[in-house]
């Protein structure tokens, strides 16, 4: 019998607080008895992931409001820690993934934040904020090229950062902080770390 989590704001918002450090430490079970195959694969397998997100460790950043963990910094890198224990390649993935979707999450207006994180498919991010790629205003958006060079954790995100620059008509320079669904691009790809590159 299939079962469903049910991870949506609601849900997470009025239940008790999580020892995060704990599921990490049976998480990290799994990550070693999948250590070999994570290893010849170059990703980490279904099962880890698996395991990742019923623990919901890729949200330990994301505030509680918006369904996630609410950890600092300090907390989040302890229960990273114990993942890097059992494999350090999966420890690396977890926290780009994390931490990329925590800061995605700060940036974000309450709206963009509900979008992503609101469902019981919650977001999990990849990519670089960092502005990376040139942008130039066109009708309905930007137009953004550039090379992305790390997108690790991108074979299980579900949004990809790509931050880029644009400059204004007087030549000033702003830095924007997209995140596109995946299913928007098909220029990210690989396994547990990567590199990534846009077109126009």
């Amino acid at each position: 019998m299939t079962q469903t989590v049910d991870r949506s704001v609601s849900a997470v918002a009025d239940r008790e607080p999580v020892d995060y450090l704990a599921r990490a430490k049976a998480v990290a079970r799994i990550v070693e008895q999948e250590a070999d195959a994570i290893e010849r694969d170059a990703t980490i397998t279904r099962p880890v992931y698996e395991a990742l997100a019923e623990a919901e460790l890729f949200w330990t950043l994301v505030p509680t409001e918006f369904g996630g963990g609410g950890l600092g910094i300090v907390q989040a890198l302890e229960v990273n820690e114990e993942i890097s224990r059992a494999d350090a390649s999966t420890g690396w993935a977890l926290m780009a993934n994390s931490f990329s979707t925590g800061i995605a999450a700060g940036f974000m207006n309450d709206e963009g934040a509900r979008e992503m994180f609101g469902g019981p498919d919650r977001g999990i991010t990849a990519g670089m904020i960092m502005p990376t790629g040139k942008a130039v205003r066109v009708e309905g958006g930007y137009r953004v090229t550039g090379r992305y060079q790390f997108a690790s954790g991108s074979a299980h995100a579900t949004w990809i950062g790509a931050g880029f620059v644009v400059h204004d008509d007087n030549g000033n320079p702003s830095w924007t902080r997209p995140v596109l669904p995946t299913a928007a691009s098909d220029s990210f790809r690989g396994p547990t770390s990567n590199s990534s590159a846009t077109g126009t």
